[in-house]
């Protein structure tokens, strides 16, 4: 009888592996639902530029325990807004410097701000160097570590600078689930901490 049931132990925990080795290898991307916040007019009458850098030393996202259960990911991310109505509206597919400018320029438009394409002097530009980020899953909790400069700049010179770095960390389940939410609640914090009213004031935008 013990013998039986130590069979069906082993054949469960089997079945579990397999599963979870099935629902993630054929997925070549992450989802991110970024949690935005409520819209306000802390910024109204305000334009600014974006510009990404990538400043990591290590560019590789998945660490090699996350890699050996997403041997299909390809450095792509689904984006959605999770707005305060709990709508959930996607935001296409990017790769994470462009998945990361959208989310800022989510941000700032919840905010009343307006988001400009083109570069001219008189306009600001939100410079974020992206210093860190890795998804890792260690005695089975799913971590991401995301890190960034963000630098706000004005044509007269004045400027403001902010560091951000936090982590977040999930109990695996089976598949891909608790690696998508742990990277989601990260990409809404990281990003939601940035006070970027602060920001403004101190590059002189703001009164």
């Amino acid at each position: 009888m013990n013998l039986s049931i130590r069979h069906i132990r082993t054949g469960l925990v089997v079945l579990l592996s397999v599963c979870c080795c099935l629902a993630c290898a054929g997925r070549s991307y992450l989802i991110v639902d970024y949690a935005v916040p409520p819209a306000t007019d802390a910024l109204k009458g305000q334009t600014v530029r974006i510009a990404m850098v990538d400043d990591r030393v290590e560019t590789a996202v998945l660490a090699p325990q996350a890699a050996a259960r997403f041997t299909d990911f390809a450095d792509r991310y689904s984006l959605a807004w999770v707005m305060p109505n709990k709508e959930r509206v996607l935001a296409g597919e990017h790769d994470l410097l462009t998945a990361l400018a959208e989310t800022f320029k989510k941000r700032l438009t919840q905010m009343g701000a307006v988001v400009s394409l083109r570069s001219h002097p008189e306009i600001p530009v939100l410079t974020v160097s992206l210093t860190r980020m890795t998804v890792d899953l260690q005695e089975r909790k799913w971590i991401v570590d995301l890190g960034y400069e963000a630098v706000l700049r004005k044509a007269t010179g004045a400027q403001a600078k902010e560091t951000v770095r936090g982590n977040a960390e999930r109990v695996r389940v089976i598949g891909r689930k608790g690696a998508d939410m742990v990277l989601s609640d990260i990409f809404s914090d990281a990003t939601n901490r940035l006070d970027l009213v602060k920001m403004f004031k101190q590059a002189q935008l703001l009164p």
